[in-house]
């Protein structure tokens, strides 16, 4: 059975915005813009992957699910963190129904057409949704995932039979610190519950995109 957790609003993906329409072989630093057009349409398959990227760098690996479960994906340059990009299908036995894109990484080239990538804070995530979204309480498996953009700029992005997504956390230094005064506040925006992006408490803690997710709908072939 697929388990899979997309912190995210309904069913869309994370896709990538290219304006190469098949060349093997793509140089890794071309533009990474999550969306639902060019080679991550709703209609690709592994294979349509390797076409456009080279086999090289589509490989199947066992990628992280939540709660500690693992199934077979395909992930794009592997070797390379700041391009690395998972895809986990609706069936991983058969890879030609893509359920959702995940970018997890500590720094990234992949953005969506809005801006929105990891690393950012929670009011440069605001600006760019042009108003407050919500998001789910920090402290448990599936915390800070955001649960709804409210209506925002981000809700439109990916692209039609997309949506895009994130999960935010709290920022820690390299002793696991949090920010001056953030920690106290932590109590007041946690479990499972949801949160306005505005909420006093929200805004001290003040968290950063650690994924960026992008879902598809169920797609009738």
């Amino acid at each position: 059975m697929l388990r899979f957790w997309v912190p995210v609003l309904g069913s869309a993906v994370l896709v990538l915005c290219s304006t190469v329409a098949g060349v093997a072989g793509q140089s890794q630093r071309s533009a990474r813009v999550l969306s639902c057009d060019g080679p991550f349409a709703p209609t690709m398959t592994a294979e349509s992957l390797a076409a456009v990227f080279g086999q090289a760098n589509v490989t199947t690996e066992d990628v992280h699910v939540g709660e500690g479960f693992f199934e077979k994906g395909t992930v794009l340059f592997s070797k390379s963190p700041e391009d690395r990009l998972e895809i986990h299908w609706r069936d991983e036995q058969v890879p030609n129904t893509p359920s959702f894109l995940k970018v997890r990484a500590e720094r990234t080239r992949w953005r969506t057409a809005g801006g929105l990538t990891i690393g950012l804070h929670l009011r440069a995530v605001e600006r760019l949704n042009r108003r407050p979204f919500r998001l789910s309480g920090f402290g448990w498996d599936y915390g800070g995932g955001v649960q709804n953009w409210s209506g925002g700029m981000l809700e439109r992005v990916a692209g039609e039979g997309c949506q895009v997504s994130a999960r935010l956390t709290p920022a820690q230094n390299a002793a696991g610190e949090y920010a001056l005064g953030a920690e106290k506040f932590l109590d007041q925006v946690g479990g499972e519950r949801h949160y306005s992006s505005g909420h006093p408490a929200m805004q001290v803690v003040n968290p950063i995109v650690r994924e960026l997710f992008l879902q598809y709908r169920s797609q009738k072939r």
